[in-house]
């Protein structure tokens, strides 16, 4: 398989790789399980993944341009979710 930037997400051998770099994506979050001793069963664990926000839309290019977060835009994002996480 070979996937480039101009992969589209309806072809599915690109899906997983686009949604990683699809530049919306600011979030992922995984989980691992194992499970040993189950029969018949070539692994013996999995590993999901969450991606957010939500990407591979259709009509929409992975690398969409996006603004950079100055150094100052980050410290007053960083300032408003400590005030939101003391009112909770």
């Amino acid at each position: 398989m070979e996937c480039s930037y101009d992969c589209h997400p309806q072809d599915t051998e690109c899906d997983a790789y686009t949604q990683v770099i699809w530049a919306k994506s600011e979030a992922i979050r995984c989980g691992k399980q194992i499970c040993k001793n189950v029969p018949n069963v070539l692994f013996d664990g999995v590993i999901v993944c969450n991606y957010g926000p939500a990407g591979n839309l259709e009509r929409e290019n992975a690398l969409m341009k996006r603004k950079i977060m100055t150094n100052l835009h980050y410290r007053r994002q960083q300032q408003q979710l400590q005030r939101q996480q003391k009112k909770a």
